[in-house]
Protein backbone atom coordinates (compact mmCIF):
# COMPACT_ATOMS: atom_id res chain seq x y z
CA UNK A 1 0.00 0.00 0.00
CA UNK A 2 1.22 3.48 -0.87
CA UNK A 3 -0.35 6.64 0.53
CA UNK A 4 -0.19 10.38 0.29
CA UNK A 5 -1.56 12.98 2.68
CA UNK A 6 -3.84 15.61 1.16
CA UNK A 7 -4.78 18.64 3.26
CA UNK A 8 -7.08 21.61 2.67
CA UNK A 9 -8.87 19.74 -0.08
CA UNK A 10 -12.18 19.84 1.73
CA UNK A 11 -13.15 21.22 5.19
CA UNK A 12 -11.57 18.12 6.78
CA UNK A 13 -8.19 16.51 6.20
CA UNK A 14 -8.02 13.43 4.02
CA UNK A 15 -5.71 10.51 3.69
CA UNK A 16 -5.92 9.35 0.10
CA UNK A 17 -4.26 6.05 -0.68
CA UNK A 18 -4.34 3.18 -3.11
CA UNK A 19 -4.22 -0.52 -2.46
CA UNK A 20 -2.26 -2.31 -5.17
CA UNK A 21 -4.08 -5.63 -4.84
CA UNK A 22 -7.62 -4.23 -4.96
CA UNK A 23 -6.76 -1.49 -7.50
CA UNK A 24 -8.84 0.95 -5.44
CA UNK A 25 -8.33 4.58 -4.46
CA UNK A 26 -9.85 5.55 -1.12
CA UNK A 27 -10.23 8.81 0.85
CA UNK A 28 -10.63 8.86 4.63
CA UNK A 29 -10.84 11.51 7.35
CA UNK A 30 -7.81 11.66 9.62
CA UNK A 31 -10.17 12.07 12.61
CA UNK A 32 -12.38 9.12 11.68
CA UNK A 33 -10.13 6.80 9.75
CA UNK A 34 -12.19 3.62 10.00
CA UNK A 35 -14.96 4.78 7.65
CA UNK A 36 -13.95 5.75 4.09
CA UNK A 37 -15.42 8.95 2.64
CA UNK A 38 -15.15 7.66 -0.91
CA UNK A 39 -13.66 4.71 -2.77
CA UNK A 40 -13.38 3.77 -6.42
CA UNK A 41 -11.83 1.08 -8.60
CA UNK A 42 -9.17 3.27 -10.15
CA UNK A 43 -7.45 0.73 -12.44
CA UNK A 44 -7.89 -2.79 -13.78
CA UNK A 45 -4.60 -4.08 -12.36
CA UNK A 46 -1.87 -3.22 -9.84
CA UNK A 47 -1.53 0.46 -8.92
CA UNK A 48 2.16 1.39 -8.71
CA UNK A 49 2.05 4.90 -7.24
CA UNK A 50 -0.15 7.72 -5.99
CA UNK A 51 0.88 11.39 -5.82
CA UNK A 52 -1.18 14.21 -4.37
CA UNK A 53 -1.75 17.91 -4.76
CA UNK A 54 -4.64 20.26 -3.92
CA UNK A 55 -7.30 19.23 -4.81
CA UNK A 56 -6.14 16.65 -7.38
CA UNK A 57 -4.18 13.46 -6.93
CA UNK A 58 -2.65 11.08 -9.47
CA UNK A 59 -2.51 7.30 -9.85
CA UNK A 60 -0.47 5.18 -12.27
CA UNK A 61 -0.74 1.48 -12.94
CA UNK A 62 0.59 -1.62 -14.63
CA UNK A 63 -2.24 -1.16 -17.14
CA UNK A 64 -0.21 1.74 -18.62
CA UNK A 65 -2.73 4.39 -17.57
CA UNK A 66 -2.14 7.54 -15.56
CA UNK A 67 -5.22 9.18 -14.06
CA UNK A 68 -5.84 12.49 -12.33
CA UNK A 69 -8.62 12.54 -9.73
CA UNK A 70 -10.50 15.14 -7.74
CA UNK A 71 -10.39 13.96 -4.12
CA UNK A 72 -13.85 15.43 -3.54
CA UNK A 73 -15.43 13.28 -6.25
CA UNK A 74 -13.99 9.86 -7.13
CA UNK A 75 -16.76 8.92 -9.56
CA UNK A 76 -14.47 9.30 -12.58
CA UNK A 77 -10.99 10.71 -13.32
CA UNK A 78 -10.67 14.28 -14.52
CA UNK A 79 -7.77 13.38 -16.84
CA UNK A 80 -6.38 10.12 -18.28
CA UNK A 81 -3.09 9.42 -20.07
CA UNK A 82 -2.26 6.26 -21.99
CA UNK A 83 1.20 5.50 -23.39
CA UNK A 84 1.36 5.24 -27.17
CA UNK A 85 2.37 1.58 -26.78
CA UNK A 86 1.52 -0.83 -23.93
CA UNK A 87 3.89 0.07 -21.09
CA UNK A 88 3.87 -0.24 -17.33
CA UNK A 89 3.46 3.21 -15.71
CA UNK A 90 5.78 3.09 -12.68
CA UNK A 91 5.86 6.65 -11.35
CA UNK A 92 3.96 9.92 -11.42
CA UNK A 93 4.32 13.38 -9.86
CA UNK A 94 2.97 16.92 -9.96
CA UNK A 95 5.31 19.80 -10.84
CA UNK A 96 5.48 23.38 -12.07
CA UNK A 97 4.73 26.56 -10.15
CA UNK A 98 1.01 25.87 -10.31
CA UNK A 99 1.46 22.14 -9.57
CA UNK A 100 -0.48 21.43 -12.75
CA UNK A 101 2.33 19.77 -14.71
CA UNK A 102 2.15 15.98 -14.62
CA UNK A 103 5.36 13.96 -14.97
CA UNK A 104 5.05 10.26 -15.82
CA UNK A 105 7.75 7.58 -15.76
CA UNK A 106 7.47 4.20 -17.51
CA UNK A 107 9.25 0.85 -17.22
CA UNK A 108 11.11 1.37 -20.52
CA UNK A 109 12.66 4.68 -19.39
CA UNK A 110 10.19 7.01 -21.12
CA UNK A 111 9.56 10.27 -19.26
CA UNK A 112 6.56 12.31 -20.36
CA UNK A 113 5.14 15.68 -19.35
CA UNK A 114 1.50 16.79 -19.57
CA UNK A 115 -0.28 20.04 -18.73
CA UNK A 116 -3.29 19.26 -16.56
CA UNK A 117 -4.82 22.70 -17.19
CA UNK A 118 -5.09 22.16 -20.94
CA UNK A 119 -5.07 18.34 -20.90
CA UNK A 120 -2.26 18.42 -23.48
CA UNK A 121 0.96 16.52 -24.05
CA UNK A 122 4.05 18.72 -23.55
CA UNK A 123 7.31 16.80 -23.92
CA UNK A 124 8.96 13.38 -23.91
CA UNK A 125 12.40 11.81 -23.56
CA UNK A 126 13.93 8.45 -22.67
CA UNK A 127 16.61 7.91 -20.00
CA UNK A 128 17.36 4.27 -20.81
CA UNK A 129 15.97 2.40 -17.78
CA UNK A 130 12.77 2.12 -15.77
CA UNK A 131 11.83 5.23 -13.77
CA UNK A 132 11.09 4.38 -10.13
CA UNK A 133 10.19 7.90 -9.00
CA UNK A 134 10.04 11.55 -10.10
CA UNK A 135 10.92 14.57 -7.97
CA UNK A 136 10.49 18.09 -9.37
CA UNK A 137 13.20 20.51 -8.24
CA UNK A 138 11.44 23.53 -9.75
CA UNK A 139 9.09 24.33 -12.63
CA UNK A 140 11.72 23.35 -15.23
CA UNK A 141 13.77 20.60 -13.59
CA UNK A 142 13.03 17.06 -12.45
CA UNK A 143 15.20 14.37 -10.84
CA UNK A 144 14.46 10.84 -12.04
CA UNK A 145 15.35 7.81 -9.93
CA UNK A 146 15.83 4.78 -12.18
CA UNK A 147 16.93 1.16 -12.18
CA UNK A 148 20.43 2.23 -13.24
CA UNK A 149 21.00 5.63 -11.65
CA UNK A 150 19.92 9.24 -11.24
CA UNK A 151 19.11 11.67 -14.05
CA UNK A 152 18.47 15.40 -13.84
CA UNK A 153 16.19 16.54 -16.66
CA UNK A 154 15.88 20.23 -17.58
CA UNK A 155 13.09 20.98 -20.03
CA UNK A 156 12.61 24.76 -20.07
CA UNK A 157 14.14 25.48 -23.51
CA UNK A 158 16.69 23.12 -25.01
CA UNK A 159 16.18 19.88 -23.05
CA UNK A 160 19.25 18.76 -21.10
CA UNK A 161 19.66 15.35 -19.43
CA UNK A 162 22.45 14.96 -16.89
CA UNK A 163 23.35 11.52 -15.53
CA UNK A 164 24.86 11.46 -12.04
CA UNK A 165 27.67 9.11 -11.08
CA UNK A 166 26.20 6.66 -8.56
CA UNK A 167 29.30 4.44 -8.05
CA UNK A 168 27.61 1.08 -8.49
CA UNK A 169 24.85 -0.58 -10.46
CA UNK A 170 22.22 -0.37 -7.73
CA UNK A 171 18.66 0.81 -8.26
CA UNK A 172 17.97 4.41 -7.23
CA UNK A 173 14.54 4.27 -5.65
CA UNK A 174 13.59 7.82 -4.67
CA UNK A 175 14.75 11.38 -4.09
CA UNK A 176 13.51 14.27 -1.95
CA UNK A 177 14.52 17.95 -2.11
CA UNK A 178 15.47 19.74 1.08
CA UNK A 179 12.46 22.02 1.81
CA UNK A 180 14.63 24.75 3.39
CA UNK A 181 16.97 24.82 0.36
CA UNK A 182 15.95 22.84 -2.78
CA UNK A 183 19.48 23.22 -4.13
CA UNK A 184 20.09 19.95 -2.22
CA UNK A 185 18.28 16.64 -2.50
CA UNK A 186 18.50 13.29 -0.76
CA UNK A 187 18.55 10.02 -2.71
CA UNK A 188 18.03 6.45 -1.49
CA UNK A 189 19.06 3.26 -3.22
CA UNK A 190 19.17 -0.51 -3.31
CA UNK A 191 22.51 -0.63 -1.47
CA UNK A 192 20.96 0.83 1.70
CA UNK A 193 22.62 4.23 1.28
CA UNK A 194 21.21 7.72 1.84
CA UNK A 195 23.12 10.31 -0.19
CA UNK A 196 22.78 14.08 -0.45
CA UNK A 197 23.45 15.79 -3.79
CA UNK A 198 23.98 19.44 -4.70
CA UNK A 199 22.38 20.70 -7.95
CA UNK A 200 25.23 23.20 -8.32
CA UNK A 201 27.98 20.58 -7.92
CA UNK A 202 26.87 17.15 -9.10
CA UNK A 203 30.29 15.53 -9.41
CA UNK A 204 29.74 13.49 -6.25
CA UNK A 205 27.43 13.46 -3.22
CA UNK A 206 28.09 16.08 -0.53
CA UNK A 207 27.09 13.57 2.17
CA UNK A 208 26.44 9.83 2.41
CA UNK A 209 25.26 7.46 5.15
CA UNK A 210 24.93 3.67 5.18
CA UNK A 211 21.57 3.11 6.85
CA UNK A 212 20.58 -0.43 5.89
CA UNK A 213 21.78 -3.68 4.38
CA UNK A 214 18.46 -3.82 2.55
CA UNK A 215 17.20 -1.50 -0.22
CA UNK A 216 15.84 1.85 0.96
CA UNK A 217 12.81 2.79 -1.14
CA UNK A 218 11.56 6.14 0.22
CA UNK A 219 12.83 9.25 1.97
CA UNK A 220 11.44 12.51 3.30
CA UNK A 221 12.85 15.64 4.98
CA UNK A 222 11.43 17.32 8.07
CA UNK A 223 9.95 20.71 7.13
CA UNK A 224 10.89 22.33 10.45
CA UNK A 225 14.29 20.89 11.42
CA UNK A 226 16.77 21.35 8.57
CA UNK A 227 18.73 18.17 7.88
CA UNK A 228 16.41 15.79 9.73
CA UNK A 229 15.15 12.98 7.48
CA UNK A 230 13.35 9.63 7.56
CA UNK A 231 13.72 6.64 5.22
CA UNK A 232 11.71 3.45 4.69
CA UNK A 233 13.27 0.16 3.57
CA UNK A 234 12.45 -3.37 2.39
CA UNK A 235 13.42 -4.50 5.90
CA UNK A 236 10.06 -3.03 7.03
CA UNK A 237 11.87 -0.45 9.15
CA UNK A 238 11.96 3.33 9.25
CA UNK A 239 15.31 5.00 9.85
CA UNK A 240 15.54 8.57 11.15
CA UNK A 241 18.80 10.41 10.56
CA UNK A 242 20.42 13.81 10.30
CA UNK A 243 22.50 15.27 7.46
CA UNK A 244 24.71 18.28 8.08
CA UNK A 245 24.00 20.64 5.16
Amino acid sequence: MKYHHLSDVVPWELWTYVCAKSQRATSRETYNYEIPIASTRAHNTIINMVAGSVPEFLTCSRDGLVKAWDARDLEKPVFTVRHDSPKDAWSVAFGGESKKIVGVGFDNGDFELYDLRTAQYMWKTNVGSGICSIEFADSNTAVLSTLKGLHIVQFDREPVIQTLKTFNDTTMWATSHLPQNPRYFGAVSGDGMFRVWDHQNTGQPVAAQQLEKHPIVSCSWNHEKKGLFACGSFAQTIKVGFAQI
